[in-house]
């Protein structure tokens, strides 16, 4: 039996954690967030080098060094995980690695069984509805993209994710009726398709 890594990938703001515990709910899925695993050592490394434990979008060390980290541990965790479950939900933005059409060739090497089917969600949103999330979420890492909002939503507007090689969904959370019922179907079809070749 083939296992499944669903990708749920997109800014801040576009409400793919929603969607991300719904797909898992589902699925049955282990769901893993990236703030929940990295976000207490990643705020603590950065104080311990000079810098706000929050500091994000402004901060070298944060994507230079420490971010990959972080990538690189939800890669394990969810290889780790896949001995026990038959399918993982990643929630976690990743659009630093968008514009790389490799990055999940590279990521492969982390999966030590080779039947391991990749997907992704790509979550988005409307420009008002993130700028209006991102307020209302009040989180201390939005002060920057918040204070440089016309760089931020221009980067949200001219980036997309270009990943070859995995199974992909486009999925626009702007209404509060965006229909994840239809989405999570054409979800697990394709699972249920993938397991059956």
């Amino acid at each position: 039996m083939s296992h499944a890594v669903i990708l749920i990938v997109g800014f801040p703001g576009s409400g793919k954690s929603t969607i991300a515990r719904a797909i898992a709910s589902s699925l049955g899925a282990t769901y893993l967030d990236k703030d929940t695993i990295c976000n207490s050592l990643t705020g603590l490394l950065l104080e311990q080098n000079g810098e706000a434990p929050n500091a994000r979008d402004n901060s070298a060390l944060y994507k230079e060094k420490i971010m990959p980290l972080e990538y690189q541990t939800l890669f394990k965790v969810a290889n780790d995980t896949l001995s026990s479950s038959s399918c993982v939900v990643i929630d976690a933005p990743f659009i630093s690695f968008f514009d790389d059409p490799d990055y999940i060739d590279k990521q492969r090497a982390f999966f030590r069984s080779s039947v391991v089917d990749l997907h992704v969600v790509e979550v988005t949103a409307s420009i008002e509805v993130t700028k209006k999330r991102l307020i209302q979420r009040g989180e201390k890492r939005d002060i920057w993209k918040l204070n440089h909002w016309d760089e931020f939503s221009q980067q949200i507007l001219n980036q997309r994710c270009c990943w070859k090689n995995i199974n992909k969904f486009s999925f626009d959370n702007s209404s509060p009726e965006a229909n994840t019922v239809a989405l999570i179907s054409q979800i697990k079809q394709h699972i249920l398709t993938q397991d059956t070749k």
